[in-house]
């Protein structure tokens, strides 16, 4: 399957459509999604209190690092297929991975810093790709209880930023677009998520974890963008939804 047409931003006095074709919508319909799920989460991990005593963890300090799939909120349209169907990319969910540290608070509540990396992709063509990265520092807060002896269940939520978010594509035929390669950065963002882990005890102070996490952020374009190295103004500054719910497995150790 190739893709045939595209939206892009004028190159070299086109009259191609821009790139993402309304692709901001941030409705309630995507806030309702992160509640919807924090509810859910919510009504699971109350279902028993939360003691004192919940977790069996000795030490105050754990480091991790896991890996993630998710989707976005939004999928925007590229292009169209040569068999018709949509050519689309989110700004949220893909593939990618994070370490993180984090204190145990006290038997009820942890802190937690992760950084990662995130890189969702366009539908798969032969002649064209296109992927939208991004770098993550997040900050959560985690209220857990331990269950059934060998799990620790934590939901909570926080904040991070969101950097170095580009978008790149390249096409085997220059005639889509006018150029091979199309490049456009956006502005460091901060968003919100919510989080549920299960931590699955393997010996006394190395867990297997598995988790979601849904999250809420925007990026915004920068002025410019670039095609075949040649830098053009960005007459019209948008900005895309990077939205997501991604599910995620790793492995803590608490020292």
């Amino acid at each position: 399957m190739k893709i045939v047409s595209t939206k892009t931003k004028p190159v070299g006095g086109g009259t191609h459509s821009r790139f993402f074709l309304n692709s901001f919508q941030k409705t309630s319909k995507d806030l309702l999604r992160v509640v919807g799920l924090t509810s859910a989460i919510v009504l699971a991990t109350t279902t028993s209190s939360f003691a004192e005593d919940s977790s069996a963890n000795k030490g105050n300090i754990y480091v991790g690092a896991n890996m993630a799939a998710g989707f976005g909120f939004k999928d925007d349209k590229i292009g169209t297929a040569t068999n018709g169907d949509d050519i689309t990319l989110s700004a949220g969910g893909g593939f990618g991975g994070s370490l993180y540290i984090g204190y145990v608070i006290n038997p009820t509540f942890d802190v937690e810093l992760s950084v990662g990396k995130q890189t969702s992709s366009m539908t798969p063509v032969s002649n064209a790709t296109g992927d939208f990265s991004r770098n993550t520092v997040l900050l959560s807060i985690l209220m857990k209880k331990q269950v059934a002896g060998k799990h620790n269940l934590k939901f909570g939520g926080g904040f991070g930023t969101y950097s170095g978010a580009k978008l790149e594509m390249t096409f085997d035929d220059i005639n889509l677009i006018n150029a091979l390669k199309y490049e456009q950065e956006y502005e460091s963002a901060t968003g919100v998520h919510v989080m549920l882990q299960d931590e699955f005890e393997i010996n006394p102070s190395l867990y297997f974890v598995g988790g979601a996490k849904a999250y809420s952020v925007s990026y915004k374009e920068k002025k410019t963008f670039v095609v075949d190295g040649r830098t053009i103004d960005n007459t019209e500054v948008e900005t895309v939804d990077g939205g997501g719910i991604d599910l995620m497995i790793g492995i803590v150790k608490y020292f």
